[in-house]
């Protein structure tokens, strides 16, 4: 259950996702679980990615490397995921060892492999 981003940086990814996303997804559609189903005990990576490379629809990658994470981290915060003191990184290999961890219900959070 270690945090993987930081208060400041769901903030500013709920700020993103306002302008960005909330025009044809409401927050309730990135959470609960449906979503957690979808993503549950995958890399936060494939998360990442999907988002950087396919949204918003009108302009995919139109974000930078650190807003698409921003927006990564209020997911996170969205589904329950505590907060930490560090940032959610953007390189590749450090998302790839990150995954959300949903084997118990009870304890729906993220692990490092």
């Amino acid at each position: 259950m270690d945090g993987v981003y930081t208060e400041d940086q769901a903030k500013r990814g709920r700020s993103i996702y306002g302008l960005t996303c909330q025009s044809c997804h409401t927050p309730a559609s990135h959470a609960g679980p449906a979503f957690l189903a979808a993503w549950g005990g995958r890399p936060i990576a494939e998360l990442y990615f999907f988002i950087r490379d396919n949204m918003p629809q009108t302009d995919p990658g139109i974000l930078s490397a650190k807003e698409y994470a921003q927006v990564v981290a209020y997911l996170l915060q969205l589904n329950g995921m505590p907060p930490g003191p560090d940032e959610l990184p953007i390189e590749s290999s450090a998302l790839e060892s990150i995954r959300f961890d949903t084997a118990s219900p009870n304890d729906s959070g993220m692990r490092i492999r």
